[in-house]
């Protein structure tokens, strides 16, 4: 059974430092993993917005803002940026 259709808007943050992925969801850890391409980084990789690499679906989702950066930035610069995002958006 697939989990249960969210509309709400949220701040999505992705970490990625070397091998590890970091995933936050409005400010709050929700997995991490690594990446397992073999070894692929991920700017040589690709990366995907709106649709689900290991299958051939489309997320039907909406994106108001993305942002990027070359390195990763301390957790407490990361939660400025989601806490401003989360205001920005009315969240």
């Amino acid at each position: 059974p697939s989990a249960p259709i969210d509309f709400a808007p949220h701040v999505h943050t992705i970490v990625v430092n070397g091998q590890q992925v970091t995933h936050f969801l409005d400010g709050n850890l929700s997995a991490t993993s690594t990446i397992d391409d073999g070894g692929t980084p991920l700017v040589q990789g690709g990366l995907i917005l709106g649709a689900d690499f290991r299958t051939d679906r489309d997320a039907d989702c909406e994106f108001a803002e993305v942002l990027a950066w070359k390195s990763v930035m301390s957790p407490a610069r990361r939660a400025k940026i989601e806490s401003y995002l989360a205001t920005k958006y009315q969240l």
